[in-house]
């Protein structure tokens, strides 16, 4: 999965896996100056942390996906996920954003 460098766990969204030609056309990529972008609530281990999105993809079929990275309390790392939006009950929006994105 894309940007998955620590186990899934059954409480969390499932993750969207990574965007590739054969799959279907380019999304449209959008991102923020750094530290100034949303973040959202993601439900992980049974508990709801809060995610700063990086990124955020818009595809042609309307699906839109959003590439967040959190730090979990007690373990080590950053954690980096990517998932679809809107989620069924296990994403919440956190903040909004503080500067308009800009489209790569």
């Amino acid at each position: 999965m894309c940007g998955s460098n620590a186990p899934w766990h059954p409480d969390e969204p499932e993750t969207e896996p990574p965007w590739a030609p054969e799959h279907c056309p380019a999304p449209v990529m959008c991102t923020w100056p750094r530290g100034s972008g949303p973040a959202l609530r993601v439900r992980m281990a049974g508990r709801w942390w809060l995610a700063a999105v990086e990124l955020s993809a818009v595809y042609p079929d309307g699906r839109t996906v959003h590439h967040v990275q959190t730090l979990l309390a007690g373990h080590s790392g950053t954690y980096h996920r990517t998932y679809r939006w809107p989620p069924p009950g296990k994403l919440r929006i956190g903040s909004p954003p503080a500067a308009p994105p800009r489209r790569l």
